[in-house]
């Protein structure tokens, strides 16, 4: 694996899934798992990115109220066009997207985001 942040290849043999994509999933759900084991926990604050919500497809203007997000916006982009991608960009934010949809399935199991995660 590449020592970047951001490889601009995958590794040799290896695909956006297993540099990008996954490593940001199993990474989040690692933190979260490890937090609920901890019995001094009491607040854990997960961040994230523009990535996982912005649908760059789409204009953004201000009468269109694309400076607004809420919980019920998702960046379009489905898991296997992030695997199938030849731009490093674009698979960062399916990994950021997929790993926060895991994040609320982990903090709320009857989310209506689960539904959306097709691994």
């Amino acid at each position: 694996m590449s020592s970047q942040p951001l490889p601009n290849e995958p590794s040799t043999g290896s695909t956006r899934s297993e540099t990008l994509i996954d490593p940001a999933i199993s990474g989040t759900l690692s933190i979260l798992y490890a937090a609920r084991k901890s019995p001094t926990l009491k607040r854990l604050i997960l961040t994230s990115t523009m990535g996982t919500v912005l649908d760059i497809t789409k204009e953004r203007t201000s009468e269109t109220g694309g400076d607004h997000y809420t919980a019920d916006d998702w960046n379009p982009i489905t898991y296997e066009q992030g695997a199938r991608t030849d731009d490093p960009m674009v698979a960062y934010r399916v990994g950021k997207k997929f790993a926060e949809l895991e994040a609320w399935a982990v903090a709320d199991p009857p989310s209506k985001h689960l539904q959306h995660l097709k691994l």
